[in-house]
């Protein structure tokens, strides 16, 4: 959080690689491995400032459900969620490519896909 309040004091595009994301974990319920949801929390903290808009890809064996209920469910237009996933696969979710009320995108990739694959 202290790298993104440095981005918004001086106004400018920052990107951020994490791991791990805790994408799993919701606001009410630690899931996957995941305890708290890294990546959600510092989302919603950016869009504190109202000029900020976030997105965040995620880049994942698994599809973050958690990122996605909370993006979902928060109040800000700013949050976009990209997931790109293996299915099948944990949380067995996220199986269909979707696009979700302007907020999240979901594409679900299928065991052994590789960029030769087509």
């Amino acid at each position: 959080l202290s790298s993104l309040e440095q981005q918004q004091q001086r106004q400018r595009t920052a990107i951020a690689l994490t791991r791990p994301p805790g994408h799993h974990a919701t606001k009410q319920l630690a899931n996957g491995f995941c305890l708290f949801n890294f990546c959600a929390a510092a989302a919603l903290h950016a869009t504190l400032n109202r000029d900020c808009r976030v997105s965040i890809l995620d880049w994942d064996v698994h599809y973050g459900q958690g990122v996605a209920d909370i993006v979902t469910e928060s109040a800000s237009n700013r949050i976009r969620y990209a997931s790109i996933h293996q299915v099948p696969a944990f949380p067995n979710m996220g199986e269909e490519d979707t696009v979700t009320g302007g907020k999240i995108c979901t594409i679900p990739m299928d065991p052994g896909t590789s960029w030769d694959s087509g």
